[in-house]
């Protein structure tokens, strides 16, 4: 498992030792690893910025399966373009070559790997996973090239990219809507917000990482046939279904006890960033795992306030 400190990652890598696996995760510093989400994981020191990194960690462990959640570029102080390409592309042609050498296994995939709704652009017709990927901007440029490379080398190595969109949960990067929402509650003043009517595919992160680690039992063959559902470069992984951030940040609401009163749409300008898209496809999905993730975020907000209640968030 590589990435296990970051937001995704820890979720994934507990998901795993959930489902009875051994987990050998990959950080640069173990212990940015959350106390409640080390349980269980076999810790392993490990700078991936560094070339031979990861080809290094294979030869020595050679894991059946690598799920990658490492990268880099999301934050807004992540901007140096060397390290972008490293992590976001050199580190994953480096797991193709090394699971190659390992030799074959027919049985399952040998690498998940994360991609990003940035690689389709910021405006496209289409997110079907088959359309032609046009990102605008470095991160998701480093992203699609990623993507491109693991499916070249699917007949080589049985890969899946699982596209994310707007993943949610504890443990989000402070900045982004949910930290700041839940940073609210200890306040009374007014909550400034955009007028919240872009939408978005929110998925919680706890069932992203369900679908990641279904994901690294489907049948390789499969894979390498390109077989439907698996005859596109990437999955997507969401809900299928658009809700604006003004609802999402109402039911945040509801399910947290913030007053309405205090919720400031239209006070912050919309951000010139902002990725706006059409429904996300997910029928791949669902053919490949036999359910698909909850649509709409009211489940995933009462999964996320029993977390904070119980403190394993």
């Amino acid at each position: 498992m590589l990435g296990a400190s970051g937001f995704i990652g820890r979720w994934v890598a507990r998901a795993c030792v959930q489902q009875g696996a051994r987990v050998l995760a990959a950080v640069r510093e173990p212990e940015r690893v959350p106390a409640p989400f080390q349980a269980g994981l076999e810790l392993l020191r490990a700078d991936l910025s560094a070339p031979g990194s990861a080809a290094r960690l294979v030869a020595e462990h050679a894991p059946d399966v690598v799920l990658n959640a490492a990268g880099y570029g999301v934050a807004k102080d992540e901007g140096d373009p060397g390290r972008m390409q490293r992590l976001n592309v050199e580190l994953v042609q480096e797991l193709v070559e090394a699971l190659i050498q390992l030799g074959p296994d027919d049985a399952r995939v040998r690498l998940v790997h994360l991609g990003s709704a940035l690689e389709a652009g910021p405006g496209p017709a289409s997110l079907d996973e088959a359309a032609p990927l046009a990102p605008s901007e470095p991160y998701g440029a480093t992203k699609a090239a990623a993507t491109r490379a693991l499916d070249s080398a699917r007949q080589s190595l049985p890969n899946l990219v699982a596209r994310t969109f707007t993943v949610f949960g504890g443990g989000e990067r402070p900045g982004r809507l949910v930290p700041g929402l839940l940073a609210a509650r200890t306040s009374s003043v007014r909550i400034p917000l955009s007028a919240g009517t872009q939408k978005r595919d929110f998925v919680y992160v706890e069932e992203l990482a369900r679908a990641l680690v279904e994901l690294a039992r489907v049948d390789a063959a499969a894979v390498r046939a390109r077989r439907y559902p698996f005859d596109a470069p990437c999955l997507n992984v969401a809900s299928g279904v658009l809700t604006s951030v003004r609802d999402f940040v109402t039911a945040f609401a509801a399910e947290f006890a913030l007053a309405p009163e205090r919720l400031g749409f239209g006070d912050l300008p919309p951000l010139t960033t902002e990725m706006h898209h059409p429904p996300v496809p997910i029928e791949r999905l669902g053919a490949a795992l036999g359910w698909r993730p909850s649509a709409g975020p009211a489940r995933g907000l009462a999964e996320l306030a029993a977390r904070l209640l119980e403190g394993s968030a």
